[in-house]
């Protein structure tokens, strides 16, 4: 842990009991002890999909803390570039006429809902100012290579941060696990076991890191 709970309660978690259509419990766990290890305060998710990550995120975070999150709008959804396997699961909420998971008191406070295409959003305002980065939108090399480059841009480099990938590893997507590759050869990328997640962290997470381990 880079951040010492000093009590078991600041310790506690919750997460969303995982069905077929959620994120699976060692990964959230895994996301969710990251943001404690790194006392995260502001999150920033390209993905949304039906938000139940977004509420896993929004609810273990501590007073003040809050999660930006990028989907797709109706509009982008048919003009954007990706894979038709990407666009079908962009149009599962909308088929589902489903509210995101975090719709509701009072995660709907903590969470600020984003429309755009990741690779043509600005997200220059928001430069600087996250502590950790949730990349599960676009699968595609163009689309991950862009995610990932706003992604680095948008952590403070003065407090402990990192960019955290789903998908890596997926034989469904391809494209990711590729993109990462490339990334591990300028900065060191690590994946963890059993998961489809892989992280890198910033130089103020790696050198606290140094210093506890």
């Amino acid at each position: 842990m880079l951040h010492r709970t000093p009590t078991a309660a600041e310790r506690l978690v919750s997460f969303v009991l995982p069905t077929d259509r959620t994120p699976k419990l060692l990964e959230t766990a895994i996301l969710v002890a990251l943001c404690k290890a790194l006392d995260v305060r502001h999150v920033l998710e390209i993905g949304t999909l039906y938000g139940i990550q977004t509420l896993n995120i929004a609810a273990n975070l501590p007073h003040g803390g809050h999660v930006w999150t990028l989907d797709l709008g109706d509009d982008d959804l048919t003009t954007a570039e990706m894979d038709e396997r990407d666009r079908a699961i962009a149009q599962l909420p909308r088929d589902a006429q489903a509210e995101p998971a975090f719709a509701v008191e009072p995660w709907s406070t903590r969470v600020t809902k984003l429309t755009g295409d990741s690779t043509r959003y600005d997200f220059t305002p928001m430069n600087g100012t996250m502590n950790l980065v949730y990349v599960d939108g676009g699968h595609d090399a163009r689309t991950v290579a862009s995610d990932t480059r706003n992604a680095f841009a948008l952590l403070d480099p003065a407090r402990p941060g990192a960019v955290v990938w789903h998908d890596d590893a997926n034989p469904l997507h391809p494209d990711v696990g590729e993109h990462l590759d490339g990334v591990g050869r300028e900065r060191d990328v690590y994946h963890v076991g059993d998961t489809m997640l892989a992280f890198a962290l910033n130089p103020a997470a790696a050198a606290l890191a140094a210093q506890l381990s």
